[in-house]
């Protein structure tokens, strides 16, 4: 082997991890903007994503991100970006609150993809090129979450 046979596997090998980052933000596109539709959500910095790593809250609300730029590999095979949610009465009032969540995204072998709103919660499989109706159950599982954390609240912590 040559030099140069080297150079090029090297090369075949990152456009190959930089293909795949642009595929897993062009889901997680997908998913934000299938929450943005069915939640009726105009304003473009109610709902976005950003990189799990990126902890500066001035930042984070200041910020858009590309969604190839918000994609972190972690272990597995999953890879991982955050979607965030301001709420908010309107602009001009207090309180107003971000909730955040990481989504794993992982691509199977078949070309479908696994995709979970929590590390350690339910993988829900959706298609290669994803429809609407594969959204169906993630969106049910964003909506409970967002319920748990801010509509019943204080019965949580109550109980």
């Amino acid at each position: 082997m040559e030099y140069k046979d080297l150079v090029q596997m090297w090369e075949d090998g990152r456009r190959k991890w930089e293909e795949y980052k642009w595929a897993v933000g062009g889901i997680a596109a997908f998913i934000e903007n299938e929450f943005r539709d069915r939640l009726n959500i105009t304003d473009d910095n109610i709902i976005r994503l950003f990189p799990e790593s990126e902890s500066d809250e001035q930042k984070l609300n200041s910020m858009t991100y590309a969604p190839y730029a918000c994609v972190e590999f972690k272990n597995d095979g999953w890879s991982s970006v955050g979607l965030i949610i301001l709420l908010e009465k309107n602009k001009n009032t207090w309180p107003k609150s971000n909730y955040k969540f990481y989504m794993n995204i992982k691509r199977l072998h078949d070309g479908n993809w696994n995709v979970r709103l929590a590390e350690d919660g339910k993988t829900y499989t959706i298609s290669a090129t994803p429809s609407k109706k594969d959204i169906d159950p993630i969106f049910e599982e964003f909506i409970d979450i967002l319920k748990f954390n801010t509509i019943d609240q204080l019965d949580n912590w109550l109980n």
